[in-house]
Order: C-alpha cells, then sequence, then structure tokens
C-alpha cells in the first residue's frame, strides 16, 4: 500500500521540516550566539564599571597625595621646634652659646646620654594626660647673674618648643648676684604617643 499526500499535506509537511530546521538552526547557531553575545556585553559593561572606578580611584589618589603632602608640611612645620638631629656635643653649645647670649657665665654644664621613656604631659589645666614616649637628652647647668638675667633666661629657655625644664633652683650668690642650678631636656625629634592613639 502506497501512501499517498494530498498537495496540502505535502505542503504542510514541508511548513513542518522548515519550522523544525529553522528551530534547530535557533537552537545551535542563534541561541548560542546571542548567549555569547550577552555574555560579551556583561563582561563590557564590567569593563566599563572598573574604568570609571578606576578614574575615581585615580582622583581620590590625587585627593590623597595632596592630603599627605599636606600633612607632611604641617608636621615639618610642628618639627621645626624640635632638635631632630642633636648629639649631646650640639646641645652642650646650644646651651652655652644661650648662656653667652644672655651674658650669663656658667662653671660647667653637664650632659647625659640620650634617654628615651614615658614623658608625661600635661594640658592647659595642669591635669596630667597620656604619657608620651620622647627621646631626649638632659641638661644640667649653673648660672650667675642678675635676677633680670635670670628671669630672661627662663623666659627664653620657657619659649622654646623642644625644651622642657625639669627644675631650677634659685639662691643667693656673692656681691648681690643670684645663682640658678637648672635642669632641662631637648626633646628630639622622634616623640610618639600623641598621634599614636
Amino acid at each position: 500500500m502506497r501512501l499517498e499526500l494530498s498537495p496540502r499535506e505535502k505542503n504542510l509537511i514541508f511548513i513542518l521540516a522548515l519550522l523544525i530546521v529553522t528551530a534547530l538552526a535557533y537552537t545551535f547557531f542563534f541561541n548560542s550566539a546571542l548567549q555569547k553575545w550577552v555574555d560579551q556585553r556583561a563582561v563590557y559593561q564590567q569593563t566599563q564599571e572598573l574604568v570609571v572606578a578606576m578614574e575615581q580611584s585615580a582622583a581620590e589618589l590625587e585627593v590623597r597625595k595632596q592630603y599627605v603632602e599636606q600633612l607632611r608640611e604641617e608636621a615639618q612645620a610642628l618639627s621645626e621646634g624640635y632638635h631632630l638631629d642633636y648629639t649631646n656635643h650640639r646641645a652642650e653649645q646650644k646651651i652655652t652659646a644661650l648662656l653667652m647670649e644672655k651674658g650669663l657665665v656658667t662653671p660647667y654644664v653637664d650632659v647625659a646620654g640620650v634617654i628615651r621613656e614615658p614623658f608625661p604631659a600635661y594640658g592647659l589645666s595642669g591635669e596630667e594626660t597620656p604619657a608620651v614616649q620622647a627621646s631626649r637628652i638632659p641638661l644640667r647647668f649653673s648660672v650667675s647673674g642678675s635676677m633680670n638675667q635670670m628671669i630672661d633666661l627662663l623666659d627664653t629657655i620657657q619659649k622654646d618648643t623642644g625644651v622642657h625644664i625639669s627644675d631650677f633652683t634659685m639662691f643667693g650668690a656673692d656681691n648681690g648676684e643670684v645663682g640658678m642650678a637648672v635642669t632641662i631636656e631637648l626633646l628630639l625629634g622622634d616623640t610618639e604617643g600623641v598621634l599614636d592613639e
């Protein structure tokens, strides 16, 4: 028995075969190409977002570099009063020059070695604040002169940011002069603790 198909059925089978071929072509070719395009589009968008983030980071980096430079300048300005690279000999020279400038005579300047231990700090109200770890060179000396010279010397030392007066004692000297024994500490520039908290 032979199957006879009418022209209408042949057309329907042809259309069905055409639909199957189109569906298979779409599934194997167009669908994978479309998926690749979607994946590439996602990669492109991620790349664009990364480029924008990098441009923002570059701008932020410039701002941060400017901020770091500003902090360096401020630190340099703050450290100018401290004696960054002083040795015992230079500390002795500094005090001797100061005493000579003030017209005072000292029989001795005793310089101890550099010490590094907690150094108490005091606020404006006189309350003790947390200690600061600071390298410093202690010096002891005695001088004699008029009361005005002594006050001028103490005032000059007090105004020096990098010098701390630990102790001083005034006593009467011969010929109406006043004597004074002073202990000071030259603060070196490697102070820690103030900004570390």
